[in-house]
């Protein structure tokens, strides 16, 4: 029987799948049913989208990103695009609050250290608890400055009607 030449490139490729793959397993938690991460995982900042909201680019593994967006968990923080003028300003505090904690240095590129990252339950994002560079929780800051409320997964709060500041 003749014998395939696979490329060494294709080989080291295959192989380091398989580690990868491997190395994932042993991170996730068990009591989620297999489909929460528990980090941390580095990441840079690209954008602040809103109050609990970050665009990241996650490093997965040695010269690997990947860019996703980021939901806070834990918290719920006003809309951008909400119904009253109260919300919408409330919404632009916490996103300028986000921004100014994370770009502390404009000579360097933000960082946060992402953990027990899951599914956002809408999808298309992913819920995580984020550290920033200096190693302060960010949803504990922005519910501290009366920016955000803690959020279970149920009925957001009306902060057209309902507000601490």
């Amino acid at each position: 029987m003749r014998r395939l030449a696979v490329p060494v490139a294709i080989r080291w490729h295959i192989i380091c799948t398989i580690f990868l793959v491997s190395f994932a397993i042993q991170d996730v938690d068990a009591a989620s049913g297999g489909k929460r991460l528990k980090g941390p995982v580095p990441a840079i900042v690209e954008r602040v989208i809103d109050g609990d909201t970050i665009t990241v680019r996650a490093r997965i593994w040695l010269n690997q990103e990947l860019r996703v967006n980021v939901r806070i968990a834990h918290i719920d923080t006003p809309e951008l695009a909400a119904r009253c003028a109260r919300e919408r300003e409330l919404a632009d505090r916490a996103r300028d609050f986000i921004h100014n904690i994370l770009y502390i240095d404009e000579n360097a590129e933000p960082s946060v250290w992402l953990s027990d990252i899951d599914q956002d339950k809408y999808g298309g994002r992913v819920l995580a608890r984020v550290t920033g560079s200096t190693g302060g929780d960010i949803a504990q800051a922005l519910v501290q400055a009366g920016l955000a409320n803690i959020y279970d997964g149920k009925k957001r709060a009306d902060w057209c009607r309902n507000f601490r500041l």
